[in-house]
């Protein structure tokens, strides 16, 4: 009995990370039928080149929760294409995804299915943020302001051009 890609993908998003990223890794594996026999070297050279890049400074790393919040600090007509200012390493990890071919419901929806596919524990702020905000609170408490309408916070960040 052949079963559903909906079904599927439910259960599939069921498993441990650990256990979905083999699945994954599996399902493009399978997508392969030729081995390009001429890849290893090129592979090779492409982890050589990106090696001694790091190394030399030219391009540097950044934590996972940096990365996310660049990207969510971009404004662009394809919020999709992330090159426009970001590290070059974002842009090594952009070649294996190409999304150009779905459209924008489409990304949506795999952008939400991987979003909701994230344990609890791996969504939250991070210690710098946290203690940003507890700094913030404090200002805010010792002022005994009522803040500011949100509506004029995002006139000035408009304005700024973030």
């Amino acid at each position: 009995m052949e079963r559903d890609q909906p079904d599927v993908l439910k259960e599939a998003l069921a498993l441990q990370p650990e256990a979905r990223a083999d699945l994954a890794a599996s399902l493009l594996e399978s997508l392969d039928e030729a081995v390009d026999e001429g890849s290893a070297p090129a592979w090779r050279e492409e982890i050589e080149r990106r090696t001694a890049e790091l190394g030399s400074g030219k391009v540097r790393t950044l934590p996972w929760p940096d990365v996310g919040r660049l990207l969510r600090q971009r404004r662009s007509a394809d919020p999709l294409d992330v090159r426009g200012g970001l590290p070059e390493i974002v842009l090594m990890a952009s070649h294996q995804f190409d999304f150009t071919h779905l459209t924008a419901d489409e990304r949506i929806e795999l952008a939400e299915r991987l979003w909701d596919s994230l344990p609890a524990d791996a969504i939250g702020p991070d210690e710098d943020q946290v203690s940003e905000l507890r700094r913030r609170r404090a200002a805010l408490e010792a002022e005994h302001a009522l803040g500011r309408p949100w509506s004029e916070v995002l006139d000035e960040i408009e304005k700024s051009g973030a």
